[in-house]
């Protein structure tokens, strides 16, 4: 007798499928044999085309847990014949068949779901017999995807693409359409998948002309696309000066990911990012030694994480277009002092973390954040963002201050004055320090927010002192047990 997948792949009976009623439902535990019997019967009915009694027998089979079961209960309720449409249950159904430990997916059964996962992705999608959300899609079309799927696969690359349901990804963008490409079954992911390339290949730097020159005939319209709104690097090596030209964002590059000038970083010591450039994407100048100089551009709306740290720049002019600056940007760099624009709604932990850092100032203007004797705060001084490491080793933090942020500390500071206001000390806010003496003074110790990551490095050798009456309390309290010498005042 044949499986229900053969009998509907020989019969090819999609728009039959499916009706359910009539049987009661089962709660006790069925044995395999049992489970085997009822799954018999929902294909003897099934061949007979009896789809209301298999529907039943197959929903039976799916209360006992059994993949074969919920995969086929679901494809009644996704076809709404004999039962009431329910596109809801169906992804639930078919959740669970694939989740199911034991579920062994034959690949005549990947060939005939995919194109059910499909349409349910394209139904998430438009909002059609279900609510609309397009994580979901994202899901459903990777299911039909690893099924192997072409249209799938350029649904997906899409998606990844556009930041449609999911973060975006050139890379997960670039290998879903390219397989899609290969199938040689679709044009347009041919198309999608020569933009993604080119657009990936030119933001990280490579120019118009040297991705041109990599000869690929599909990637002909693609690069007439990217033509005006190229970015490239060009390098004097006479001046030694790294000029960044075109519009939009640069790539944000990573461990995976490198940087065009990777191969002769150690000669720039001029930097120039010209109009038009929105944002230097992350790690762009990490480790770039040599650089002394930057000229940043009044277009720029976003520096990246560590996009200039452990460089040489002493100085920097922010742009007053400058919106954001990501965490450790400037961190190990050789910055004295920075001003911040009263354009900047957002600075990461640790932006400005440089050894020879005396101060940050802050424009009168900026609704966020505010300079306190050079330290960086909120606009409120509730929240204390960065001590500067140039800055003296001893420091009373204002009793206004009810968070320290992340980081917010380094190797400068020897002695510190906590406040009773503080609700919040961030994760390896004083990790850094080499504190010899820590004055606190809550009555009762404070509870960490994240206890399992240390906000205070080794103070086995820093004395704390704590209000009178509380050391005892203080000796048992998570971090705080872990200074080398507690006392009272």
């Amino acid at each position: 007798m044949k499986t229900p997948i053969q009998f509907l792949l020989i019969t090819g009976v999609f728009s039959l499928l499916l009706s359910c009623t009539g049987k009661d439902k089962v709660q006790q535990t069925m044995s395999d044999e049992e489970i085997d019997g009822i799954l018999s019967e929902a294909l003897s009915y099934l061949s007979g085309q009896d789809y209301a009694n298999a529907a039943a027998y197959y929903q039976i089979a799916a209360q006992q847990g059994n993949a074969e079961g919920e995969l086929y209960s679901g494809l009644f309720h996704f076809a709404g014949q004999g039962v009431e449409k329910d596109l809801t249950k169906a992804a639930r159904l078919w959740k669970r068949a694939l989740e199911h430990p034991s579920f062994d997916e034959p690949e005549e059964m990947s060939l005939f779901f995919r194109g059910m996962f499909f349409n349910l992705a394209n139904a998430y999608s438009d909002g059609e017999g279900i609510k609309k959300k397009q994580s979901e899609a994202v899901f459903w079309y990777r299911k039909a995807a690893e099924c192997g799927m072409p249209i799938a696969q350029y649904s997906l690359g899409a998606c990844y693409l556009l930041g449609n349901g999911v973060g975006k990804d050139e890379n997960a963008a670039l290998y879903w359409l390219k397989q899609a490409r290969e199938s040689g079954e679709l044009d347009k992911a041919s198309d999608a998948y020569a933009e993604a390339m080119v657009k990936m290949l030119i933001a990280s730097g490579a120019s118009y002309s040297e991705v041109k020159a990599e000869g690929n005939p599909f990637m002909g319209k693609a690069l007439e696309k990217a033509a005006p709104g190229s970015v490239e690097a060009v390098f004097n090596e006479y001046t030694h000066t790294l000029t960044i030209k075109g519009k939009g964002a640069m790539t944000d590059y990573n461990d995976d990911i490198e940087t065009p000038w990777k191969s002769y970083d150690d000669e720039i010591e001029t930097l120039v990012i010209e109009e038009g450039i929105t944002k230097v994407g992350d790690q762009s100048f990490w480790f770039c030694e040599g650089i002394t100089d930057i000229k940043l551009p009044r277009s720029l709306k976003s520096i990246g994480e560590r996009a200039f740290s452990r460089t040489g720049i002493s100085r920097i002019d922010l742009p007053g277009s400058l919106e954001s600056i990501d965490m450790g940007a400037f961190l190990e760099s050789e910055l004295t002092s920075v001003f911040v624009p009263a354009s900047v709604k957002e600075i990461g932990s640790a932006a400005f973390a440089s050894r020879p850092l005396t101060a940050v100032h802050v424009a009168a203007g900026n609704p966020y954040f505010t300079s306190l004797d050079g330290v960086l705060f909120d606009k409120r001084i509730e929240r204390l963002l960065l001590y500067p490491e140039g800055m003296p080793g001893d420091y009373e933090i204002p009793g206004t201050v009810k968070e320290i942020s992340e980081m917010a500390f380094s190797r400068n500071l020897t002695s510190v004055k906590i406040p009773a206001s503080v609700e919040r000390i961030g994760m390896f806010a004083f990790v850094l320090a080499e504190l010899e003496k820590v004055t606190v003074s809550w009555d009762k110790p404070l509870v960490f927010a994240e206890d399992r990551l240390a906000s205070f490095g080794n103070v086995s050798q820093c004395t704390l002192y704590v209000p009178k009456g509380t050391k005892n309390a203080y000796q048992t309290a998570g971090e705080w047990s872990k200074f080398g010498i507690i006392e009272e005042y």
